[in-house]
């Protein structure tokens, strides 16, 4: 079968015209297997809208697949389509069809899962970033293209994907960790970032910082979270939770359970603050102050969820930290999302009643972030998550990568991400979600990055004609074993450990004794001189011992060490391993992008990706010691030597011709 590359003539009275529009690859491949299938009606593929001048010359060939014969033949060949009229009569039989409803779930699910579908990939932001490790991201409620960041030593704003503001947290806060910002929605210009060393204050977006919040005891400044409600200022630390007027800089302790309870997080709506400590979320009424509890993961909540395993109690009769992150959606109608070790739960009557989502796919014991924004409902009605009337598209950061949400389960978000370990998520307005990780912050956009369809830029690209341009450099396998060599970490060496313990039962235990006479060293004289103290021949004693364990052939007591040993190894092992096949893959995918779609990037993207190529080359060669550079620049040498052989054989060959 021929390929069919070609836009619909007319989908404007299909159900689901956009999706057949943007699954035209997936759909004619599908097609395409139903030769043997009964469906109820006949379906035909127009030609594109072009003019009949401006269409292709090489023939296009349109299918009609029937029910009552079973097969499919070839309707027509040229530029002429099939009859638009005939198609929506035809149209009513293959609505009912079985093979037509899978097409069409398979093409809305594609169609509705915004980034998967797309393809898109993470974009890492380079410019201006000095550090790799990133732990807290946040963006601006209004304006979307300021995104605030910070990592142990720095923070960041990045205003239309470039940084624009630098600050070293060794001069602000005495090189203490960030843990939270927040930029107040009335007052865009204030930004507020809590850190071990109490909670700052920048306003009006000069740099300029001010300490609000300070105190000598070692956990009450520990600040944890912070958010801001009219004049009041809400301030989460490891000593419980404080509230502050900034007029006259006076902070005041929360009474009741979260007067001594670490406080994670805080986000609020009109009416409730929702504190939320290492187990249990609570509300707090802003007008009466009445505080109650509205979820505990060492309990069965109010709607009776039964949780999967009861939370790990530390040695000290504390319980580790359960609630790994709390957001909430809307203000004037809220819905509050909670990230637990047991899962994600959601509420949509301000804690009142908890819901979980299902979390196939989602590594629940790993996550370390959620966020969650609302989109706009597709034409064909579907929606990844769909709650209270509203179309969300929700996200999980875990140390195991980015996930979304889509069709009841969870999907990775892995093509362009160097790590796994996810610290922070944050969306934009706009639609952009931006990740901390410990290798810099990347970001994803809703819009494409090529200026056309990628089913239709990729349409005539052959995946293998594409690799064999690839034959100079090493492939993956050659790439780990590099990696490995470099790093020491072979299962080699682990067996040699083995085998060394095991031969250590045959060679013998040997002991060497020496041992000296002290007392017949010095002694009086026997002969004629009986008074004299005389000095005697030196007495020396030694001896050799060899012992053998026996036991040794059956247990050897360095095995515990060496287990333990190359428990470590094999988890070094497996980091560098999956590091390097992130780096490889993300650096072959913009090298086949730029030699197969290279004429639609815009010259800036082109130069973006090849500085990007390189970069990528830098860090494989960081991990394999610059071997990886170094086989591929032999192997370009050794292809130019064997084609300049070739060439001169062949000049050779055509001197003998000539002179017979």
């Amino acid at each position: 079968m021929k390929r069919v590359n070609k836009k619909l003539n007319d989908a404007s009275g299909w159900p689901f015209a956009g999706t057949l529009v943007q699954s035209q690859r997936a759909w004619t491949s599908l097609a395409a297997r139903t030769r043997s299938s009964a469906l109820g009606g006949n379906l035909a593929r127009s030609s594109s809208q072009r003019p009949a001048q401006d269409q292709p010359k090489s023939s296009t060939i349109y299918f009609q697949i029937s029910a009552n014969n079973s097969r499919t033949q070839r309707v027509s060949e040229g530029g002429a389509s099939p009859s638009l009229a005939v198609f929506r009569e035809r149209w009513g039989y293959l609505r009912t069809g079985s093979a037509c409803l899978t097409l069409y779930l398979f093409a809305l699910i594609i169609l509705n899962c915004g980034f998967i579908q797309n393809q898109d990939a993470w974009q890492k932001v380079n410019s201006g970033i000095w550090d790799n490790e990133i732990n807290v991201v946040q963006t601006s409620r209004s304006n979307p293209s300021q995104v605030y960041f910070a990592s142990p030593k720095n923070f960041y704003r990045l205003n239309n994907n470039v940084v624009d503001l630098r600050v070293s947290l060794d001069l602000m806060t005495s090189g203490k960790k960030v843990n939270s910002l927040y930029i107040d929605p009335a007052n865009p210009g204030a930004l507020y970032i809590a850190t071990d060393n109490g909670l700052y204050i920048e306003k009006e977006g000069r740099g300029q910082w001010e300490r609000v919040f300070f105190s000598a005891d070692k956990e009450a400044k520990q600040c944890l979270s912070v958010t801001v409600d009219k004049d009041k200022v809400y301030l989460g630390t490891a000593e419980g939770l404080f509230i502050g007027d900034l007029s006259n800089n006076q902070w005041e302790k929360a009474k009741g359970p979260l007067s001594d309870s670490a406080v994670h997080f805080l986000v609020e709506d009109k009416t409730f603050l929702y504190p939320a400590t290492g187990e249990d979320v609570y509300r707090l009424n802003k007008e009466n102050q009445e505080l109650s509890k509205i979820f505990s993961v060492r309990q069965v909540s109010a709607e009776k969820l039964e949780l999967e395993e009861p939370p790990q109690e530390n040695g000290n009769g504390t319980y580790a930290i359960q609630i790994k992150d709390l957001e909430i959606l809307n203000e004037n109608e809220p819905l509050l999302f909670l990230a637990t070790v047991q899962g994600i739960f959601y509420s949509t009557d301000q804690g009142k009643g908890w819901q979980k989502v299902n979390t196939d796919g989602l590594p629940v014991d790993e996550v370390t972030s959620i966020t969650v924004r609302q989109q706009e409902i597709q034409p064909q009605g579907g929606c990844p998550l769909a709650l209270a009337d509203k179309c969300l598209s929700l996200f999980a950061g875990t140390y195991n990568g980015v996930f979304k949400f889509c069709d009841g389960t969870w999907s990775a978000l892995y093509k362009g991400l160097e790590s796994n370990k996810i610290s922070d998520l944050a969306y934009t307005q706009d639609g952009n979600i931006y990740c901390a990780t410990d290798k810099g912050i990347f970001f994803m956009t809703s819009e494409k990055t090529l200026s056309l369809d990628p089913a239709v830029l990729w349409a005539d690209v052959d995946y293998n004609s594409l690799k064999k341009s690839f034959g100079q450099e090493p492939d993956i396998k050659e790439v780990h074993d590099l990696a490995i060599r470099y790093a020491d970490v072979s299962h080699k060496k682990i067996d040699g450990w083995k085998r060394a313990a095991r031969y250590k039962a045959i060679l013998p235990t040997v002991s060497v004794g020496l041992d000296r006479s002290a007392t017949d060293y010095y002694h009086w004289d026997t002969g004629p001189n009986p008074d004299v103290f005389t000095k005697g021949r030196d007495l020396l004693e030694w001896d050799v011992s060899v012992s053998w364990d026996f036991g040794d052939w059956i247990w050897n007591s360095d095995q515990t060490s060496i287990d333990s040993r190359s428990k470590l190894m094999v988890e070094l092992r497996e980091d560098i391993l999956d590091q390097i096949t992130r780096l490889y893959f993300e650096r072959r995918r913009i090298q086949m992008e730029l030699l197969a779609v290279a004429d639609h990037l815009a010259p800036d993207l082109i130069v973006d990706r090849q500085m990007r190529i390189e970069e990528l080359t830098a860090l494989l060669d960081g991990f394999t010691g610059g071997e990886f550079s170094e086989l591929i620049e032999i192997r370009k040498r050794s292809q130019k030597q064997e084609a300049r052989g070739r060439s001169q054989e062949v000049r050779g060959q055509r001197q003998e011709t000539i002179k017979k």
